[in-house]
């Protein structure tokens, strides 16, 4: 599954899932999830600035000391050596996105679960307590109507 695929995925579960979640925690976890992702993203992208004024300040402190062919020879190199590490590194930081998609999927789909786990629990026990009450009501009104016809008797 490719990144699209998995952010295309995560983003139609979240509109369909969207509307029945009230939970806090979850919209914390996705932001922190983001966050996370991110943060990774940027490094890269800190990274690879960073090396490549590395390689200017190299090329400009080689330039007097040897040919101008053979410093802009080197830098070119080493600044596609360095592109293609941070590249390899970005790579690896966005195969792991699929990864941490299914986990924050599969993290909502448990709190879900034991949201509407929690609110059947209490519509269950409201439901019971209700039905105690009609019935002790009923049973109060049944052994008055016996007691006033008992009387009458």
């Amino acid at each position: 599954m490719n990144v699209l695929t998995s952010l295309t995925s995560l983003k139609n579960f979240t509109l369909l899932r969207g509307r029945e979640q009230s939970s806090a925690s979850y919209v914390k976890q996705s932001l922190k999830n983001l966050a996370e992702v991110t943060e990774k993203l940027f490094h890269a992208a800190s990274s690879l600035q960073n090396q490549f004024e590395s390689n200017g300040k190299r090329y400009t402190e080689n330039e007097s000391n040897s040919p101008s062919f053979l410093n802009e020879v080197n830098v070119r190199k080493e600044s596609m050596e360095n592109l293609l590490e941070t590249i390899k590194s970005l790579q690896d930081e966005i195969q792991k996105l699929p990864e941490l998609i299914e986990i924050s999927k599969r993290k909502f789909q448990e709190e879900m679960t034991r949201f509407y786990e929690d609110h059947l629990e209490k519509a269950l026990s409201s439901t019971i307590e209700t039905c105690l009450a009609i019935s002790k009501e009923k049973i109060d009104e049944l052994t008055s109507f016996v007691i006033e016809d008992l009387s009458g008797l």
